[in-house]
């Protein structure tokens, strides 16, 4: 059965409606990854030789062969019997720490998704691990199978806290070295300092290299992309604390937003360089349309 949110620490992050609509979903992957076929994906299909694993609610689509009826009986809900089958992915989130995370409302949004696609892969029984980075890993939730993860999964979101300065390569060589099998890579970042010190290209080049498909979602606030500035202002670096005065006057704001909106491009061509999907996603925006509906266009989840 489904676990009620109420009963975990955290429970903002997961809403109880937006988890019966992301266990309707699965991550997609466009190939076979080796050694996928030794796990254990959870199957909406009946066939012999499968072993019970879950409950979900029943949506269109479902086989009503498989509705428990018994459960039926005790609480007047419609759910469908889960088998595990020889079916499986290997999931892994690596979710940006650093300092400049800390704007705005980046981070919590940030937290939702990881929480969101989290969610997803424990309802489908996939391998879940999570990695939280700046300059090295700083948490990490290891090969989690399977909706009893949950609370530890909200735990380690909540334990973080924003601080550092990022650097791409080196936290994505560690991430690399722990997972043992190719799977999907879905990285959570606002990208600052991805240029050539942070070596994004050459990190992504690395998690491409060892077999996994890559995901980029790239979190920005509002007010990145729009700042509201005027007169003298004193700009602080996030990631290194330098502080730069600034007189914000005439062209000031469209020269910042064409160099932001130039940083927000090389992000996706390093993305496209090693064939990784690219999202863009602004605070404000709900956890369930950039999950079941973007994610879904792009083919990620299905």
């Amino acid at each position: 059965m489904a676990i009620d949110v109420r009963q975990v620490q955290g429970e903002g992050l997961l809403s109880p409606g937006l988890m019966r609509k992301l266990e309707r979903v699965r991550i997609a992957s466009k190939v076979m990854h080796p050694g996928a076929s030794m796990g254990e994906r959870m199957s909406r299909a009946r066939g012999a030789g499968m072993e019970f694993a879950d409950h979900k609610e029943y949506s269109a689509g479902d086989d009503f062969r498989m509705i428990d009826w018994n459960v039926y009986a005790r609480l007047d809900e419609f759910v469908v019997r889960l088998y595990e089958t020889e079916e499986n992915l290997s999931a892994c989130i690596l979710l940006d720490l650093s300092a400049s995370m800390d704007f705005g409302e980046k981070w919590d949004l940030a937290k939702r998704l990881a929480a969101g696609l989290g969610y997803v892969a424990l309802a489908n029984r996939d391998s879940l691990t999570m990695f939280l980075f700046a300059g090295k890993i700083d948490g990490k939730l290891e090969a989690a199978r399977g909706k009893g993860h949950l609370r530890q999964m909200v735990q380690v979101l909540d334990a973080a806290r924003p601080g550092g300065r990022s650097d791409f390569k080196t936290a994505f060589r560690a991430a690399g070295s722990q997972l043992h099998r190719a799977g999907m890579c879905f990285v959570i970042s606002d990208f600052c300092g991805s240029g050539e010190g942070g070596g994004l290209a050459e990190a992504i080049k690395g998690l491409v290299y060892y077999g996994h498909e890559v995901v980029a979602l790239h979190v920005v606030d509002r007010l990145e992309a729009e700042p509201e500035l005027e007169g003298e202002v004193d700009v602080e670096d996030a990631e290194t604390g330098e502080i730069v005065p600034v007189t914000v006057k005439g062209d000031t704001l469209l020269k910042y937003k064409e160099a932001f909106e130039a940083r927000s491009r090389v992000v996706a061509a390093a993305c496209a360089t090693y064939n990784a999907t690219y999202l863009r996603v602004m605070t404000g925006e709900s956890v369930e349309n950039t999950v079941l509906h973007r994610l879904r266009r792009e083919g990620v989840v299905e």
